[in-house]
């Protein structure tokens, strides 16, 4: 099971706190704590009553270190592909020109008759 699944249905959002009182406020980024609990409830924080009321943001980071974590060793395994790939490229240009100049060895000369 993909413990970070449900990072792919969040839906980043931006935000200003209190933009009716202070509108020079800096612009924030989250999520909002209903969608987040409709996705997965244990990414919620709920009030007393049971109501949404936050995000659980450290959950999430700890998500997305995770999923970093799995992208940078897949980007790894597949840089050692490419250079596993280049140097059998290398190997194979190398006997095709050998195989092309052994051709041209074995084809008689152009007479100059002609």
């Amino acid at each position: 099971e993909d413990d970070s699944a449900p990072l792919y249905y969040l839906k980043p959002v931006t935000f200003r706190y209190n933009e009716d009182v202070d509108r020079s406020q800096s612009l924030d980024y989250g999520f909002i704590a209903e969608e987040v609990a409709q996705v997965d409830p244990n990414l919620a924080i709920r009030d007393r009553n049971g109501e949404v009321e936050n995000v659980r943001y450290s959950a999430i980071n700890a998500m997305l270190i995770n999923e970093f974590l799995k992208e940078h060793c897949k980007v790894e395994q597949q840089q050692n592909e490419i250079e596993a790939l280049r140097q059998e490229l290398k190997t194979q240009r190398a006997l095709i020109q050998k195989v092309n100049d052994r051709v041209e060895l074995s084809q008689p000369a152009p007479s100059d008759r002609e």
